[in-house]
């Protein structure tokens, strides 16, 4: 899987809930219609927030990758910067960057392949 190749979209919630957040079996949902899993030190089944395509899910992908260390976190940003600005050094151009590059950063800078 090429992670440029994503598209905003369920199946792309789903990769963030499990690589970036620990979820457990995030996948499709027959009997609700939607994308649930289980997230991390929880005891229930919740549906997986619109990463991709909501801003506000998104910052908490952002947020999340900042308490990973300073590693992940400078990858992070390198990888949003090579996404959006073709590697320029423009960071008030972050503040602009749509959720489905906030996912591809963070997938990219955690390794997924």
């Amino acid at each position: 899987m090429l992670i440029d190749n994503l598209q905003a979209g369920r199946e792309t919630d789903a990769l963030i809930a499990e690589k970036v957040f620990g979820w457990e079996d995030a996948s499709w949902d027959c009997e609700c219609h939607c994308y649930t899993g289980h997230p991390k030190e929880r005891y229930r089944y919740e549906q997986v927030p619109h990463y991709s395509t909501d801003i506000a899910a998104a910052r908490e992908v952002s947020k999340k990758i900042a308490y990973m260390g300073v590693d992940t976190q400078q990858q992070f940003i390198i990888q949003l910067q090579l996404d959006l600005m073709g590697g320029g050094l423009y960071p008030l151009g972050l503040i602009n960057a749509s959720p489905l590059a906030i996912c591809r950063a963070a997938l990219k800078a955690l390794g997924v392949s």
